[in-house]
């Protein structure tokens, strides 16, 4: 992820601290990211692996891992705006012509795939989100029904949409597409 994208994300939607705190925006930003690639350890874990890998852009020997309230109060601060417009500026077609299976007579080849997530177990997802209900109850977690636009030769997501479970595709969803 280039860090002078993240920065420019940052500034540009104003969600920088106005004092030192333990996990700064950027940080936050790069956090949310992390977390995805490290799923099976903690949020404290991955916070230590990204600052052993932030020591060589942002040298700065004070800097120590936060605790569990620290991070959870910095994710609350920054919210999903920061993600998404990193995002939307980010995630750009890649594939070239040269690129194996990308396109088909002159034509990028793009699919669409959809999957069903968990989303943390809050009364604002649940009104937001909705959960799955079968003859043996409702689901243990509200659940977003999430559709995206991936070029094939890369497998990069370009569109992603995201919804309520129970809403059919494209109807009440929320975009966030690659400019």
């Amino acid at each position: 992820m280039p860090h002078e994208q993240v920065k420019a994300v940052v500034r540009d939607l104003g969600v920088a601290e106005q004092r030192r705190r333990k996990v700064p925006a950027e940080v936050g930003v790069l956090l949310s990211l992390a977390m995805n690639l490290f799923t099976q350890e903690s949020l404290e874990q991955v916070l230590v692996k990204l600052l052993k890998g932030l020591r060589f852009i942002w040298p700065d020997p004070t800097v120590m891992p936060a605790t569990k309230s620290a991070i959870c109060q910095a994710r609350y601060r920054l919210g999903a705006r920061p993600v998404v417009e990193l995002f939307r500026r980010i995630c750009q077609p890649m594939a070239t012509e040269n690129t194996p299976g990308a396109f088909l007579w002159g034509r990028r080849l793009m699919a669409i795939d959809g999957t069903v997530e968990d989303v943390p177990d809050t009364p604002e997802n649940t009104q937001a989100f909705g959960r799955h209900h079968s003859g043996r109850g409702a689901s243990a977690f509200p659940q977003v029904r999430a559709v995206y636009l991936v070029e094939c030769g890369t497998h990069n997501e370009l569109v992603a949409l995201g919804g309520r479970y129970a809403a059919p595709y494209g109807i009440q969803a929320t975009a966030y597409t690659a400019t």
